[in-house]
């Protein structure tokens, strides 16, 4: 079967240029479809308010439609209710609300349980709590497949652990954890289970109550929906825990100069204007996602990531930090021998391919992998095998560069 997408077209940065772009870095941020961008105009254009405030037509519809978007989250990773969904800015503020909100973590006792792949900002919350306290932070090292060392991973995790926090999938190298059974053992001990989704929600099926997470974070950028959104599931166990971080208008039920009562529910953890475009922005492309996956998306990506792998394989002179698995999940980070992955990326960047190349946020990961840097490639819906031949002339004209002299 021919790997030509078949959602490109939908996509109107690639017609906009004279200019061909070879776009692989939707691990940091996917490209806009047009669906979405009108839904956002639109929206800008007839439907702008303030939601949750005014009693007019204009912002009681938004705030309708905004519980609408916020049922419609809750189906797309099939939380309990749409009263498990939190809406804030990015997967980033959702960590920081849990770090800084949950009850347990202001007792200084305990210890939290974090894995050697962790996204900085899966990381540094939970450090600097341990560098302020006593709370001990016990990083679980990666097995030979690069998920979590599940075996250490039981020895690390006791009565006194607080909360575990570990990636679904790995922004590096595009390993999926088991987190079902990840979400059975905090269980065992009574700790909480906090799961980094920013990468795997825009590629697999999401359950929250069949991974038996008590939070779940993702961002509308990795989603197809642009910037400004994010989603924060919390169990109904875990909200009875959690208090509000950001205070301010909307969040409270009565204020006197003395005390005051915060809103039930969700709500309290919504202080402010919510970013109404955003969030339509972000229903948009939970939207276009489901009829993609509908399509067949996922078994396309799957396809074009082992092409992608295969290719770069046959290359040669090429080190492949990604592990190979049944279901490849679009990530793959390799550097290419004797050339820092900057330079690789400078070099593409002229040919017009769009890569990352770093440490992606994951120094520790890096460090485990005795490596300071990786050039990374992520594929979206719009990647198709052009992309990747595309990729491999970039490729050679670095070593021709660097290496063949």
């Amino acid at each position: 079967m021919a790997l030509i997408s078949r959602w490109k077209a939908d996509f109107p940065v690639f017609t906009q240029s004279d200019q061909p772009l070879y776009y692989l870095d939707s691990a940091a941020s996917s490209l806009v479809p047009k669906v979405v961008a009108d839904a956002s105009y639109q929206y800008l254009l007839n439907e702008h308010a303030n939601s949750h405030r005014g009693f007019y037509p204009l912002s009681a519809q938004l705030t309708q439609r905004i519980e609408d978007i916020r049922a419609q989250v809750a189906n797309f990773i099939n939380a309990p209710s749409a009263d498990n969904i939190i809406f804030n800015s990015g997967t980033t503020a959702g960590i920081h609300l849990v770090a800084n909100g949950l009850n347990r973590l202001k007792s200084g006792s305990g210890n939290i349980v974090i894995s050697a792949a962790e996204h900085h900002a899966n990381l540094l919350p939970w450090q600097q709590i341990a560098e302020n306290s006593d709370i001990e932070l016990r990083v679980v090292p990666l097995a030979a497949s690069g998920q979590v060392d599940m075996p250490m991973l039981e020895r690390l995790i006791d009565d006194n652990t607080l909360i575990v926090a570990v990636t679904h999938l790995s922004n590096v190298l595009g390993v999926e954890n088991p987190i079902a059974s990840i979400g059975k053992l905090t269980r065992q001990h009574g700790a909480f289970l906090l799961v980094d989704g920013a990468q795997f929600a825009a590629h697999g099926k999401v359950n929250v109550q069949a991974l038996g997470c008590d939070f779940y974070v993702f961002s509308g950028h990795k989603l197809y929906s642009g910037h400004g959104s994010g989603v924060l599931f919390a169990s109904d166990v875990a909200i009875a825990e959690l208090a509000p971080v950001v205070l301010g208008g909307g969040m409270v039920n009565s204020v006197s100069v003395s005390d005051s009562a915060w809103a039930t529910g969700v709500r309290k953890f919504e202080a402010g204007t919510l970013n109404a475009q955003a969030i339509i922005a972000l229903s948009a492309g939970l939207s276009y996602l489901k009829q993609a996956e509908a399509e067949g998306a996922h078994t396309y990506l799957a396809e074009l990531t082992q092409f992608t792998l295969d290719k770069l394989s046959a290359f040669g002179g090429i080190n492949i930090y990604s592990v190979q698995q049944s279901k490849p999940q679009s990530i793959i980070s390799f550097n290419l021998e004797r050339v820092h992955s900057h330079d690789v990326a400078m070099v593409l960047a002229e040919h017009h391919i769009a890569v990352r190349a770093g440490h992606h946020c994951a120094q520790p990961l890096h460090h485990c992998l005795g490596v300071g840097s990786t050039v990374r490639i992520s594929l979206g819906l719009y990647n198709q095998a052009e992309d990747i031949e595309q990729l491999l002339v970039g490729l050679e004209t670095c070593r021709q560069l660097f290496i063949a002299r």
